[in-house]
């Protein structure tokens, strides 16, 4: 009898707090919803405080996330983002801030470069899981970038920040018929693939001056800049393999001067990690980034379209609570 009072007595502990989640309906051509079906059964069978909210719009959950926290009113709160990388982008942008707010992710998108990027679970119920058991643990605090646009927007990323080349293929994958097909069969990737092939044939390069912590470097012909918070960008191409999401530092990676035909066979090397030995790759490490180009470079943040170029980037370390 009393062995089973404690069991009972922890349970309620690990599960005492509210999961406020988030769902994506569409992400992955739908399959977000099949998934959130069956976590909301694991949830029920484990007794757990929950509430749902389903995003209709894009940018609704941002708006949702800044919802859940005001009506939170500072009190402690974790919001669980079933959806995909760019699902998590507009929760997180939100929620900024808040340092009473705790995210976690759920992979059920496409790409999940988030979770991969923190080597949190990729498999849906698994990923519950471990939120269930560390709920009431520390959380893990991760860096985030701040970019502040020539118009004046802001916006946040929690991935990776691209100008250029990474930046087009977003724009186009996000906005293709192509990826609701793919993601059907789980295959995703592939369309980043085309879009790269297609993007590499026809886009403009421009020179561009780039500033890392108030060192100025000038480059030519310029493909893309990146900026990385951890490795992984387009549903697992490792094009920062050192970045670290905690220490304080961006990755830049500027890929310049290179052939059309060479930078597909540089992109063939980026899921290793290879295209670092490629000599027309330069690599940086810093806090405090600008960019200006001679022509209107395109720009993401974590896959999401926001702007052209010029841009300025900074570092916001520890600023992101994460449930880990």
């Amino acid at each position: 009898m009393e062995i089973l009072e404690i069991i009972i007595i922890k349970t309620g502990l690990i599960y005492m707090q509210t999961i406020h989640f988030i769902v994506n309906p569409t992400a992955k051509n739908g399959y977000s919803l099949q998934i959130w079906n069956e976590l909301e059964q694991m949830l029920n069978n484990k007794g757990v405080s929950y509430t749902v909210y389903f995003t209709e719009y894009p940018g609704h959950a941002g708006e949702l996330a800044k919802e859940i926290a005001d009506s939170l009113a500072g009190a402690p709160g974790l919001i669980a983002v079933v959806g995909g990388d760019g699902t998590l982008h507009e929760a997180v942008n939100g929620i900024i801030g808040r340092e009473n707010i705790k995210i976690a992710d759920i992979p059920a998108g496409s790409g999940n470069d988030f979770s991969r990027g923190l080597q949190l679970p990729l498999d849906p119920s698994a990923a519950l899981e471990g939120i269930l058991r560390k709920i009431d643990k520390q959380p893990f605090l991760m860096d985030v970038g701040k970019v502040a646009t020539g118009g004046g927007q802001v916006h946040y990323f929690v991935n990776n920040f691209g100008a250029g080349f990474d930046a087009e293929i977003a724009y186009k994958v996000n906005r293709s018929r192509l990826k609701k097909f793919f993601n059907r069969f789980s295959l995703g990737t592939i369309v980043y693939v085309y879009f790269l092939i297609s993007v590499a044939l026809t886009l403009k390069r421009a020179n561009v001056l780039l500033t890392v912590d108030d060192k100025r470097y000038e480059f030519q012909d310029t493909w893309l800049v990146n900026v990385s918070n951890h490795p992984y960008i387009g549903g697992g191409m490792k094009l920062a393999p050192d970045a670290v999401v905690n220490d304080g530092l961006l990755d830049i990676t500027v890929i310049h001067q290179i052939s059309r035909i060479k930078l597909l066979l540089l992109f063939v090397t980026v899921f290793w990690g290879g295209h670092k030995k490629f000599k027309e790759v330069s690599v940086f490490r810093g806090k405090n980034i600008t960019i200006r180009s001679s022509e209107k470079m395109v720009l993401h943040a974590d896959g999401e379209y926001i702007g052209e170029t010029p841009v300025e980037v900074r570092l916001l370390p520890g600023k992101l609570a994460v449930v880990k």
